[in-house]
Order: structure tokens, then sequence, then C-alpha cells
């Protein structure tokens, strides 16, 4: 029986999952989401992780060992799941005569990350066609911030936590997103969660283009706050308590609040007030991507919406009639105990786990697509030079 603990740092909370593998398939025992401390006016980025708060760790390791002990878990896994994490989908004309497969994935990988402070989660080549003299190359990668996965993974360790593996966000996602490829071979994800909007665009089952912006519902928030002079905490409690999309759905039209905001005034707006700003907050978030999708002239797609923004009251019907865009639906789950919208990522990632399981592989390495290996000599002496430079860090306490 396996027993697995999944961890997906998100950038305002984590969400726990942990779960086994029984003869009659999965079954949750813990779902939780920890919130951090600092409040949702802190940006977490590449370049930024001063703030990022690992405060919610103990509690964690606490409601976990209150169902299994954690030295009897068979396996931690870790996702990424923020504005930060750097998904690209590139194309490359090479010249096979000038460039061996070595050289050009060392320009590659030194063109994305010339720093340093990234690590390669996952690379895949998408499309691939090839001539005598020429190869077309797609190729989508992943990475996220090397401080945030060495900070998580060393705080971890002092509560004898240990990861097993990091999981490819992107990757989860195409695993979610494989029971809508039943219905089209083109599918649009959607995804919104607090700091970003994503679109993932797939096609035959590969990854076409991607696009990240960073506004997702802390926009929706900060004009909430804005309007009415509130904190941005208390604006996002209006959000998921009263909020709803379009103002013409709401029956039940009460005030929400009635007293004094931050800088003394009295203010008075009801649950029709609150939606006003939230629609047309929406729309703004929404408008590029919406445009992304009329663009690419994709025919015959299934648009699939999911993250935070799925648990705004009304926004289904919303997305499938007011925003003039056709075959649309809204992500669920079929795990009972995982939250049927909003948890996309955590599903992709378990369905990854459950093929990597099945298929006993269990690397922690890079995957690496079978159409698009380095050759071998240079394998070999890329893991000496990995593992002298390992050492070397490790010496020197970089890590």
């Amino acid at each position: 029986m396996n027993k697995i603990l999944l961890i997906e740092i998100k950038d305002t909370n984590a969400l726990v999952i942990l779960f086994k593998k029984t003869s009659n398939g999965w079954h949750v025992l813990l779902s939780k989401e920890y919130e951090y401390e600092s409040d949702n006016t802190r940006e977490i980025d590449k370049d930024n992780l001063a703030s990022f708060d690992l405060s919610w760790i103990p509690k964690m390791k606490q409601d976990v060992n209150k169902i299994i002990a954690i030295n009897k878990i068979n396996d931690i896994f870790l996702t990424i799941n923020t504005f930060g994490t750097l998904i690209e989908v590139k194309n490359y004309d090479i010249k096979t005569t000038e460039k061996t497969t070595e050289t050009f994935f060392n320009i590659i990988n030194g063109e994305l990350n010339n720093d340093g402070k990234l690590l390669l989660i996952n690379y895949k080549l998408e499309e691939k066609t090839e001539t005598p003299l020429h190869k077309k190359l797609k190729i989508s990668y992943e990475y996220v911030n090397k401080k945030i996965v060495e900070d998580i993974k060393k705080y971890l360790e002092t509560f004898d936590i240990r990861i097993t593996k990091i999981i490819s966000s992107k990757d989860a996602i195409f695993e979610a997103l494989k029971p809508y490829m039943n219905k089209s071979k083109k599918i649009i994800n959607i995804q919104v969660e607090d700091k970003f909007t994503s679109f993932y665009y797939l096609r035959e089952e590969k990854l076409a283009s991607f696009l990240k912006r960073n506004q997702g519902l802390n926009f929706i928030y900060r004009k909430i706050a804005n309007q009415y002079k509130l904190t941005i905490d208390y604006a996002r409690y209006l959000f998921f308590t009263f909020g709803n999309i379009p103002p013409e759905i709401i029956k039940d039209n009460r005030i929400i609040f009635n007293g004094r905001n931050l800088i003394g005034e009295k203010i008075i707006f009801s649950k029709k007030d609150l939606s006003k700003i939230i629609t047309f907050a929406v729309n703004d978030i929404l408008k590029d991507i919406i445009n992304k999708v009329r663009e690419t002239n994709i025919n015959d797609y299934e648009i699939v919406f999911s993250g935070q923004i799925t648990r705004l009251n009304g926004f289904e019907d919303y997305a499938k009639n007011r925003l003039n865009i056709k075959n649309v639906s809204i992500y669920k789950s079929n795990l009972v105990g995982i939250n049927s919208t909003t948890e996309i990522i955590a599903m992709g990632s378990i369905y990854e786990i459950e093929k990597n399981i099945n298929n006993n592989i269990m690397k922690i390495n890079i995957k690496q697509n079978q159409d698009f290996k380095l050759d071998n000599s240079f394998l070999k002496r890329k893991n000496i030079i990995l593992m002298l430079k390992d050492k070397l860090r490790k010496y020197y306490n970089y890590i």
C-alpha cells in the first residue's frame, strides 16, 4: 500500500494532500490549505524571496502525524505552482552540420538560465521535423526558483520530511486534462490563481503554446480594497464570502458592509455593489487571454477553466454564456476529498504519481522525451561534473 504526501507551493498558501493507494484506488486522508502568515500584498517572484513564508510547516507535520507518522510515508512529492514558475515553449531551427546535440542543449540552458538562479524541472520535445541539413524543434521547459526549492527542502529536513521528487506543474496540467482530450484534441486551460493567470494550449497531446500574466484574483481584491478603503485581507474575505458574477443573478441584495473604513469614513454597500466591481475586474483579467484564444484561430477546441476563480458564485454560467467563447467547461476532479474545481495541479500531480508507480519509475532527475536524448558520452561527462559540483557546494555549505 503506497502512502503519499503531496505538497503544492502556491503564491499565498500551500496545499497539502495525504493519500494512500488501495485496491479500490486513491483514498484521501488529508487535504488542507495552509495560509501564509504574511498578507496578500506580498509578492513572490524569481528574484525576491526574502519574505517567502515557511511558518506553516510545523503545523502541517503535526496534522499529518495525527493520521500517520511521517516516517511511515512512502514518498513525499513537491510541486511549485507560483507566478515565479517559468514555463517556456520555444521553436529552434538547427543546422545539423554546425551544432551537436550536446552544444545545442548547453546553448538553450544557458540562454534561459544565464544567472544560475533557476532550477530546471522538466524539458520535453513537443514537435520535431528533420531534413538532412536542418532540425526544427519545439521544446517546452519548466524552471523554478532554485532558492525556493533549497529553502523548502532544507527546512522540511529539519522536521525529518525529505522530498522524493519535484513534479512539474506543466506535466500535472497535462495529466489532469487527459480526460478532456477524449472529447477534443485541442484543449485550452485557463487557470486563474491569486497572483497569476495562465493559458495552456494543448494540441494532439502536445503543449503548443503557453502564456502567463502577473494578474490574478489579487487584482480583484485590490479593486475592492481601493474602492472602499479596506484592507486586502478583508477584500479577499468579501470576495469569497459574498462575491457573485454578474450582479443580475443576485436575488438577495442585502447590505454586507455598514461601518467605517480605514480612513474613518462611514460606508455602506450591498452584494450587488460588490458584484459590479468583481465583474468589471474579472473581465479585465480575462480580456487578454480571451483575445489570445481568438487570435490563434483554433477550431474545435475545448476551454477548461480552473483555479481559485472557479469558486466565485455564478462563474461557471458566466464563462459559458457571457464571455463570447464556445465549448467552455469548468475543471472537475473525480477524487473524493479534493476540491473539485480549484485543485487541477494537485489532481494532475496525483495522476503523474500514479503513472510513475504503474511504470515503476521513480526518478529524481529530469524526465526526458525519448525522442530527444543527449548522447551517452555527454551524459556521463555531465553527471561527473554535476557530482563534483554538488560535492563542492556541500563542502562550502552552499546547500
